[in-house]
C-alpha cells in the first residue's frame, strides 16, 4: 500500500475516532488503515472477477468466480 503522510494520517485518526477506534501508536493506526485499504482492493477484486466470470449473461442464477485453482465458485 501507499505510505500514509502525517496530514492524511490525522485525518484518519480523526475518522476512526468518530466510531470510537483508538489505536496506542501510528504505527497501529498506519497497520489498520492499510488493512483496511488491502480488504478494499480485495473486494474490489472480487466485484472485477464477478464480471469478467459471467458465464450466461441469459440466466441470472448462475453466477460464479473461477478461483487461481480453476475452480468454480457458485455465488
Amino acid at each position: 500500500m501507499k505510505d500514509i503522510n502525517d496530514e492524511e494520517l490525522e485525518h484518519w485518526k480523526a475518522t476512526f475516532a468518530k466510531d470510537g477506534i483508538v489505536y496506542y501508536n501510528d504505527e497501529d493506526y498506519r497497520g489498520a488503515i492499510n488493512d483496511l485499504m488491502g480488504f478494499f482492493k480485495v473486494l474490489i477484486d472480487i466485484d472485477r472477477d464477478f464480471k469478467d466470470n459471467r458465464v450466461n449473461e441469459n440466466n441470472k442464477e448462475d453466477f460464479h468466480l473461477i478461483d487461481k485453482d480453476g475452480n468454480k465458485i457458485i455465488l
